[in-house]
């Protein structure tokens, strides 16, 4: 955390995530045969192939499975980005966990790259102003959010593509993007987690504010669904609206594990929420199914 910017000289910051099994240190003997064969123990232990027997020494079950906080990076009042000396080169940060980054101002020439070990995990990357050419994937389940005050900012050939600068991969790392390390990540799934993406939610030019209570308010209460008979110029339609969301609120918060609430409950259990998710679930009610 810094009051000001976080500046790096084309720096990488990674978090590992080798299991406890597979940790090497001088109190459990290994040995490695052209980083192929991974000898674990001494004596009659046979060697093991570095490869999906082991999850590429990841274990079976995500080291930060139980574990409840994001990876956070923040640059209250200024800048994340790379020195002056070196302003268009890219900063790197991999985390086998959730990230918060947040930037007052701007978060230029980042490569992001985050885990969700469940499906109801939330990253997010937000700027008070700019993101400049952002590549950001997540690995796993549960959702990203994106935000800029002023100006979301790709180049030409990038963008939300399947590799293209802001990407959902399942449980596989994709080629070519960000921060991979040659032979490890690249291409290589990660076993500990389901073959499934997540959502990807975007928004720009909040500076001003953005009223999602308003719209929580308007749009996720029945009361307010007009009367499809009539237009909504008509008298008794004033302050409706087409529609409501109190369906796609439910299965919003089913997805974040509370089943059988009471529809009664539901708008009141939506405005406890974090900011994120109740952020994502504004932008999630509203997409076409």
């Amino acid at each position: 955390m810094a009051d000001n910017d976080i500046l790096v000289s084309e720096q990488q910051i990674r978090m590992e995530d080798i299991a406890a099994q597979y940790r090497r240190g001088p109190l459990t003997p290994f040995a490695i045969d052209r980083n192929t064969f991974l000898q674990l123990g001494v004596g009659d232990a046979l060697p093991q192939p570095v490869g999906a027997n082991t999850n590429w020494e990841r274990g079976f079950v995500p080291l930060h499975a139980a574990d409840p906080d994001p990876v956070r990076l923040y640059a209250l009042n200024g800048t994340i980005g790379t020195t002056p000396s070196q302003p268009s080169f890219t900063w790197k940060l991999t985390v086998p966990k959730p990230v918060d980054v947040y930037a007052g101002e701007d978060i230029l020439y980042g490569a992001v790259i985050a885990q969700h070990n469940n499906a109801s995990q939330v990253s997010s990357v937000i700027a008070g102003r700019d993101i400049i050419r952002p590549q950001i994937a997540f690995l796993g389940e549960g959702a990203l959010w994106v935000e800029a005050g002023r100006n979301l900012t790709f180049v030409a050939g990038e963008g939300i593509l399947s590799r293209g600068g802001i990407m959902s991969t399942g449980n596989v790392l994709v080629a070519n993007f960000g921060e991979a390390r040659k032979g490890t990540d690249i291409d290589t799934p990660n076993l500990a987690l389901p073959d499934k993406g997540g959502d990807i939610n975007m928004i720009a030019g909040t500076a001003g504010g953005a009223d999602y209570a308003g719209f929580a308010d308007l749009y996720l209460d029945p009361r307010n669904a007009s009367d499809p008979a009539f237009p909504l110029s008509y008298p008794a339609n004033a302050g409706k609206v087409v529609r409501t969301y109190e369906k796609e609120l439910g299965e919003f918060l089913k997805g974040l594990s509370y089943e059988d609430r009471p529809a009664s409950e539901r708008r009141a259990l939506f405005a406890a929420l974090p900011s994120s998710p109740s952020r994502r679930s504004c932008r999630k009610c509203c997409s076409p199914s």
